[in-house]
């Protein structure tokens, strides 16, 4: 799973009711196909036009499914590319296997280790804390295909966030035009 990839909005495409954590977006070429977030320190009655002459972007974090959905039409995916990020237009999907462990099981593997909570068809990750709810482990689709016979297929689009059965967003948005 890639940790150093961020799921984004940018401001103009966005609901001013919305509360989401807000970045601050530099293009480093004229294509925009990489970035860098910025978070600008210069006086208040300085920033808006600081922003606009810099041409720096506010954009928001998507964190969650339900957003994910609103907004995703709209989305752009940064993956971390040697000290900068490099965007994309649309959601970039990502094969996971998990491995649920109950505390008390003895089993170690070399792979990254998580707190979870388990929330509808989502598994959502946290950084790991040991307490006595168990943890997982996640690999990406190069884990051991033996240890893969024992974990849970998942699908992740958003970090930290995976989804136990396959996310068909389109088949999500007809669903919730029909009952209007």
């Amino acid at each position: 799973m890639n940790i150093d990839k961020k799921v984004m909005v940018f401001k103009n495409d966005v609901s001013s009711n919305d509360k989401m954590e807000k970045r601050y977006v530099k293009f480093l070429d004229d294509e925009k196909k990489y970035a860098i977030f910025y978070m600008p320190l210069v006086a208040p009655s300085n920033f808006k036009s600081y922003i606009k002459e810099n041409e720096i972007y506010e954009a928001y974090l998507i964190k969650d499914h339900d957003a994910l959905k609103k907004y995703q039409d709209n989305i752009y995916t940064f993956v971390s590319d040697n000290g900068a990020y490099e965007v994309n237009h649309g959601l970039i999907k990502e094969e996971n296997y998990v491995l649920l462990v109950d505390y008390g099981m003895q089993i170690n593997l070399n792979l990254p280790k998580y707190s979870y909570e388990i929330k509808d068809d989502f598994i959502y990750l946290s950084k790991y804390k040991n307490n006595k709810n168990g943890f997982c482990y996640v690999a990406n689709d190069d884990v051991n295909d033996n240890l893969k016979r024992i974990m849970i297929k998942t699908e992740s689009f958003i970090p930290g966030v995976l989804y136990i059965n396959p996310l068909s967003l389109e088949s999500d948005k007809k669903k919730s035009l029909k009952r209007k």
